[in-house]
């Protein structure tokens, strides 16, 4: 335990979860984004209050992990200042600009239309309120973009040089660090991951309800949904994971060789299960594909690959000590991720399958149950290839805080490879004017009337509450709702004046949940009437 007293490995150890726990919340919103901007256009083409209310259920849900997400992400930025003080300095000029980009363009973009999307829906068209939808989703989309630039540039850096006497990275060509060789291919392939979380999440609330037997008619159509978006990003999750495994094999030679557990040059076979023997450095597996990662990789069966102890004695990767690393960490990491993938293949399988012929999973309970806890497939995944592959394989355990910058291209060797997701703030928001419920400072006015007066009757209620929350800005629709009320008080008087009460002239009835009654006294609340109608809101 004498490696805690290391602040360096404390300073790890606290970024790390922090990063993971951010990284847990990011993909559900990014992917639900997807989902809430699909059913806001099924409730714009159809108009079926069904529909809306879905939508306005995922905007909830989409709501809640986009505010938690927030919250981690700005701790993380934080971090950056205190525990990597020293590295923000380094490559502050570089670092700075993807993440201001991303709070400028992408933040304010997803942030801006969120605020239509809960405040608006009853203020703005109903194409732009569609239109907003899919601009959060896009923007979600594009702030991952910025996020993974700085992270692809720490992992392959490029566009920049050392400036004075090699104290400081300067920023020397932006598209060539932002595009940088594995920008793209990390992008795509994390978009596909976030797109399959939120389909998952979206399968596992449908057969959480399908369990329950309540709300079927919504269950079965969020399966169909999320089990069609989650088929179409596993298919081009395989095409990405192919082009990265090509991209890891050319550019970070020490990561792939890792993932592998290779310690001398070979061709690598395709593990299912195995286990790293670091002392005799060999790998461990019941059995084995031969040529299986080569063919992968690159398409060939027979193509070779450096070990780690061939990449120690070349000059770009001298720094690292293959006897130090932990390569069988990275290894369990590498086969943990690829394992749930082939989980959430089986599992959509089955849900695909089910679903389509006639809607038979809503009586299949262990399918229920296996889709309910599939997101934990999507999380370990996630995880297991975003924190230990990203972070622990690209680090040489023997080196220290060094990046070799020369000229403005970049050797692969780095040795900070942080993750993390920048999070923003949650807009401000007021007491939400389009919303009935609204604060106490913009006052409050409640409306209590009581039959206690009147003859009872079985069907009658004792007492019926009325509660009016107005703002200043509604005041016009406080107006519209006190008239109707009043013209429906008006109708039912003249409809109900048969039912022989002993002051007709001052008795309204109104009807509540359908045979109901509730009897008022009409002068009264004609005076409170008036004075609802003049009062200054």
């Amino acid at each position: 335990m004498d490696f805690l007293a290391d602040p360096v490995i404390l300073a790890r150890i606290q970024f790390a979860f922090t990063a993971m726990y951010h990284f847990l919340l990011v993909p559900v919103s990014i992917g639900l984004g997807l989902i809430m901007a699909i059913y806001e256009t099924r409730a714009y083409r159809s108009g079926k209050e069904e529909d809306a209310a879905a939508a306005r259920f995922w905007l909830k849900i989409f709501t809640a992990t986009f505010a938690l997400g927030v919250a981690t992400g700005i701790t993380m930025e934080f971090s950056f200042g205190t525990n990597w003080a020293d590295y923000s300095r380094f490559v502050g000029d570089i670092f700075g600009a993807p993440l201001a980009a991303e709070a400028l363009l992408a933040f304010f973009l997803e942030s801006t239309f969120l605020g239509v999307l809960l405040f608006g829906r009853k203020h703005v068209g109903k194409k732009f309120y569609l239109v907003s939808a899919w601009l959060v989703f896009i923007g979600s989309a594009f702030s991952a973009l910025w996020i993974i630039i700085a992270n692809s540039w720490m992992q392959t850096p490029g566009g920049a040089e050392l400036a004075d006497e090699g104290t400081r990275a300067v920023l020397t060509n932006f598209f060539a660090a932002a595009f940088n060789p594995s920008t793209l291919t990390r992008y795509s392939h994390v978009i596909c991951a976030v797109l399959i979380m939120g389909a998952f999440m979206t399968m596992a609330v449908a057969a959480w309800y399908m369990h329950k037997k309540d709300h079927e008619k919504f269950a079965l159509r969020a399966m169909k949904i999320g089990s069609i978006v989650a088929t179409i990003s596993c298919a081009c999750m395989l095409v990405t994971a192919h082009s990265s495994a090509v991209v890891v094999s050319e550019e970070q030679p020490t990561k792939f060789a890792m993932m592998e557990g290779m310690y001398e040059d070979e061709v690598p076979p395709l593990y299912a299960i195995g286990w790293v023997d670091e002392a005799n450095e060999q790998v461990i597996a019941p059995f084995a594909i031969p040529g299986g990662t080569s063919f992968l990789a690159t398409g060939n069966w027979d193509t070779e690959y450096q070990g780690l102890n061939s990449l120690a004695e070349t000059e770009a990767y001298s720094a690292i000590a293959p006897e130090t690393m932990p390569v069988n960490l990275v290894f369990q990491s590498y086969h943990l991720m690829v394992a749930m993938f082939g989980l959430m293949a089986l599992t959509l399988l089955l849900a695909l399958i089910f679903t389509f012929k006639g809607g038979s999973i809503k009586k299949m309970r262990w399918l229920q149950w296996l889709i309910i806890i599939s997101p934990i497939f999507a999380v370990l995944a996630i995880q297991s290839g975003w924190a230990p592959l990203n972070s622990v394989a690209s680090l040489g355990s023997s080196t220290r805080a060094s990046l070799v910058l020369k000229g403005s291209s970049c050797s692969r060797q780095t040795a900070f490879r942080w993750q993390f997701q920048a999070g923003s703030s949650l807009p401000p928001s007021c007491c939400s004017c389009s919303s009935t419920w609204c604060c106490s400072s913009h006052g409050r006015a409640s409306l209590r009337v009581s039959s206690s007066k009147a003859p009872r009757k079985s069907n009658q209620l004792p007492w019926l509450l009325l509660r009016i929350r107005s703002c200043r800005a509604r005041h016009l629709q406080r107006q519209r709702m006190l008239r109707q009320t009043m013209r429906l008080l008006r109708q039912r008087r003249r409809k109900e004046s048969s039912h022989g009460y002993h002051d007709s002239s001052r008795t309204l009835v109104l009807p509540y949940r359908g045979s109901d009654r509730g009897v008022f006294h009409a002068r009264w609340f004609r005076s409170w009437y008036r004075r609802a109608l003049s009062h200054p809101w």
